[in-house]
């Protein structure tokens, strides 16, 4: 396969059998990054779904049987508890894709390194949100809101941090607590998000919280009582905030779209919206992914086809040198006649 990416023409070859481990937080929408462009890349895929959601995986392979019934199998999933991901990271496969936390990143990887197998990883991130003194504070709100709840707060790059300059700090904040009180978890179709039914999952937030009031941190809305199983109602505090390990999302709302794209040119983050929050998430040909603790490697967009392939450096001869230096048939006066065009050569230059 040859392709042009940015210009310079690679020769590129399938890498082969292309293993995928996905997540359960959106188990399709994540792991099609991985499996449509290994895929598109002319290998083929066994998908490994989280043991909690192994069902969105059969589904992807049957709708892909019966859309291309020429390739079908070249899909394929497997299905079973955390074991059965560590035994396709060693069964040979030609790359290894992961989506997970950096925990369960480091002992895949730890597998992939005894055989040298390729890995590629997305570890999720604390993604941070900028607001400028200009930008539209109602709009920040609500794509705050939003990136920090929907999907019961469970998306990688979903809204962790928010810092704001001083002078609109008090209004944003007001604004964002309106809308947070506003949201219902629950059942039924007029609830915003539903409960959380990961193992551990609620013990967890109410740890989490509760940590971080103790800390110092101010909750303006909830706090740990919010945590009502099976829901947790919203919850919104304020601390101030160091450096992150995690590098993968951000967002920056800003009155200038020049300022915002500068500012975002600064962040320590793989992927940034300005005057949106997962903006990138809806354009298929950005690449995406992060640094440091939210792992490495890009899906998505050329750089994501390019990951799954094999780039293949071809040189043609066409016609016989001159001098042949990669010959021991060359004579020493020819050898020493090269030398001396070369370093006269450079000298001028």
């Amino acid at each position: 396969m040859e392709v042009v990416l940015n210009g310079p023409r690679w020769c590129t070859g399938k890498l082969g059998v292309v293993g995928v481990l996905g997540p359960w937080n959106y188990p399709c929408y994540t792991p099609m990054g991985s499996v449509g462009y290994a895929l598109a890349a002319g290998n083929a895929v066994v998908l490994k779904p989280s043991e909690l959601t192994p069902g969105a995986g059969v589904l992807l392979a049957a709708l892909f049987d019966e859309a291309v019934p020429a390739h079908a199998g070249l899909f394929t999933v497997v299905t079973d508890a955390a074991a059965t991901g560590e035994a396709l990271a060693r069964s040979g496969v030609d790359k290894l894709a992961f989506t997970g936390s950096p925990g369960t990143a480091r002992k895949v990887m730890a597998v992939c390194a005894e055989t040298l197998t390729p890995f590629l990883a997305e570890c999720g991130g604390k993604d941070a949100v900028i607001v400028t003194a200009d930008a539209d504070l109602d709009a920040a709100a609500d794509a705050i809101v939003w990136g920090a709840f929907s999907n019961a707060g469970q998306a990688c790059a979903g809204v962790e941090r928010v810092y704001a300059v001083r002078e609109i700090h008090e209004a944003l904040y007001e604004r964002v607590v309106l809308r947070a009180g506003a949201l219902r978890p629950g059942p039924g179709g007029d609830a915003h998000y539903v409960p959380m039914t990961l193992p551990g999952q609620l013990e967890t937030v109410e740890r989490q919280v509760t940590e971080a009031v103790s800390s110092g941190a101010r909750a303006l809305l909830g706090g740990p009582e919010s945590v009502r199983a099976p829901y947790v109602a919203p919850v919104v505090a304020v601390a101030r905030a160091n450096d992150s390990r995690y590098a993968l999302g951000a967002a920056v709302f800003c009155g200038s779209r020049r300022t915002g794209a500068a500012i975002a040119a600064r962040l320590r983050a793989g992927a940034v919206s300005v005057n949106s929050v997962l903006g990138f998430a809806a354009v298929p040909a950005l690449p995406f992914g992060g640094s440091r603790d939210s792992g490495f490697g890009r899906i998505h967009g050329a750089e994501g086809l390019r990951a799954f392939t094999a780039v293949q450096s071809t040189t043609v001869q066409r016609f016989a040198p001159p001098i042949a230096l990669t010959s021991f048939e060359v004579p020493a006066a020819a050898r020493e006649r090269a030398v001396r065009l070369a370093r006269a050569f450079h000298l001028r230059h």
